[in-house]
């Protein structure tokens, strides 16, 4: 299976570094390989599927991912249940996917269960971040700005002292646009400009800056808070950017899209 697991790696590495379109064909071949083999029970194809779904929400193909999701969680629960220590494309499509269609709460629901069957008490460690991002990411949506720059708080500082750092990049960069993101929402822009500085500048070392929209979201984000303290000229100049990464992709419906209509939109008014 050594084909199916390079395909795989590979269409995952193209979806992370922004270019979901690429990445989404590698990944499906991968999961016919396995599916052609018979090897379709275990955790292993379940983690083939979290790939595929992961590209399909970053595309916004929400029902494609939501059949993938729903193989995937059931050979997972033949094989113990999902759990905490799971990797980043377990919880990410799954809590973006209920974000999206407006399930944030139900997104909640879902990961505590998750964290109740694997204890989640324990000491923050880097298979743990993706799940404590993706429970930051749920308060952060629902407006819980204090509870979600708590748990972005808590990563960024374990990333802070760990002697793997520099590749812990982009964890870093997604806990410090979700805690900076809070810190605009609950009206402290000032606090939350450094914040959001560093998770674009992350962004840009971490993926392809002509093409991620991991990117773009950072700089939208950005860019609304540079607004918000009159800086326009400096958030005109990243929402442009944002909207250079927007035209090299075919098929997105990412956070920064809404984001950055509702940006437009609210400078327009003001103007």
């Amino acid at each position: 299976m050594n084909t199916g697991l390079g395909l795989y790696y590979y269409g995952l590495g193209l979806t992370i570094r922004g270019r979901p379109e690429e990445g989404l064909g590698p990944i499906q071949r991968s999961v016919a390989v396995y599916r052609r083999a018979g090897l379709t029970g275990d955790r292993t194809f379940a983690g083939l599927l979290d790939g595929q779904a992961l590209c399909e929400v970053e595309l916004g193909h929400y029902a494609n991912a939501e059949r993938v999701l729903e193989e995937s969680t059931a050979i997972d629960e033949r094989n113990g249940g999902l759990f905490a220590g799971l990797a980043y494309q377990s919880f990410v499509p799954r809590t973006n996917l209920l974000i999206a269609d407006g399930r944030a709460e139900e997104a909640v629901r879902m990961l505590d269960g998750f964290a109740s069957r694997s204890g989640s008490s324990g000491e923050m460690s880097s298979t743990r971040m993706p799940f404590a991002l993706a429970r930051a990411d749920t308060e952060l949506v629902l407006g819980h700005y204090a509870r979600a720059i708590e748990a972005a708080a808590t990563v960024r500082g374990v990333v802070g002292h760990s002697s793997s750092r520099t590749h812990l990049k982009r964890y870093e960069s997604v806990a410090a646009l979700t805690e900076g993101k809070a810190l605009v929402g609950s009206g402290q822009p000032v606090q939350a400009l450094p914040l959001l500085e560093r998770a674009a500048y992350l962004a840009s070392e971490t993926y392809e800056p002509e093409t991620s929209l991991a990117l773009a979201d950072a700089q939208v984000a950005l860019a609304d808070c540079q607004a918000r303290m009159g800086n326009l000229a400096e958030a005109q100049r990243l929402m442009a950017n944002v909207r250079s990464i927007h035209s090299r992709h075919s098929s997105v419906r990412a956070p920064s899209v809404r984001a950055l209509h509702e940006l437009e939109a609210r400078l327009r008014g003001a103007s």
